[in-house]
């Protein structure tokens, strides 16, 4: 079977993950701390061997013991629940990261049998501040607004409803996000087109998101540009940004 744990219990997967990187976990650490909305299901309550950490509108991760026949089995009978949780969050793909075990993939690939997925590496980056002072370079053509002016200014700006509703997907209210987050976007003719921000934080750690809108401003160096001013908020403020992405995500490795 599998077993929610509530928040108060939620401490009893840190050993499942103390081994792996603080690069790779800060969305789990952000779940386990509070910071961002999340659920924790085990396949035992007082001692779990293997966890499914669901940080809703960002992934699913799988960690722990892969070996672990009982909780593959349980997690086969929950997974139509499961889908359904998700599809009632306006959520209908399934994304999962599996850490540690390597066997940890073949459970969740068996699991899987019979439907059609995409297997991907996670690309992993860790944040060299000298090499990135570096190469930095002052943003040109624009203009570069921090999250946290935009109440004063959100009369004259479109795009303000769009903002916040990206935002809202990965925190619990605009207060929330401006309490542990980081973010810019970038405005272009009294219009945001473009923003980054901290999706979950876990101690200095800021997880990036960024998001273009309309497709007719991609590859237009507006995600370069609110990144850098990101990368340079976090510098001020003593934060390290982390970002992770899928090997296939051509132009996120290439940011």
């Amino acid at each position: 079977m599998i077993f929610e744990l509530n928040k108060e219990q939620f401490c009893r997967i840190n050993t499942l993950i103390r081994e792996e990187s603080i690069e790779s976990t800060v969305v789990i650490r952000s779940v386990l701390e509070g910071t961002t909305r999340g659920r924790v299901f085990v396949d035992n309550v007082e001692e779990p061997r293997t966890a499914l950490v669901w940080a809703i509108n960002l992934m699913f991760y799988i960690v722990g013991r892969g070996e672990n026949q009982a909780f593959f089995e349980g997690l086969r009978s929950f997974f139509p629940k499961l889908k359904q949780m998700n599809l009632e969050l306006d959520c209908d793909c399934f994304i999962a990261t599996v850490l540690g075990d390597p066997s940890l993939a073949q459970g969740l690939e068996t699991l899987l049998e019979g439907l059609e997925f995409d297997k991907y590496r996670r690309q992993e980056f860790s944040f060299s501040p000298g090499t990135y002072l570096n190469m930095a370079t002052n943003v040109p053509n624009g203009h570069i607004l921090a999250m946290d002016s935009i109440a004063e200014c959100r009369e004259s700006l479109v795009g303000v409803d769009m903002l916040e509703e990206s935002i809202l997907e990965f925190w619990e209210d605009m207060d929330a996000f401006q309490k542990h987050g980081v973010g810019f976007c970038f405005v272009c003719e009294n219009e945001i087109v473009s923003c980054c921000f901290t999706c979950a934080v876990s101690g200095s750690y800021h997880e990036v998101v960024i998001n273009t809108f309309e497709e007719s401003n991609w590859n237009k160096g507006y995600g370069k540009q609110v990144s850098q001013a990101f990368v340079g908020c976090c510098l001020e403020r003593e934060l390290t940004p982390n970002w992770t992405t899928d090997e296939a995500n051509y132009g996120s490795l290439r940011l």
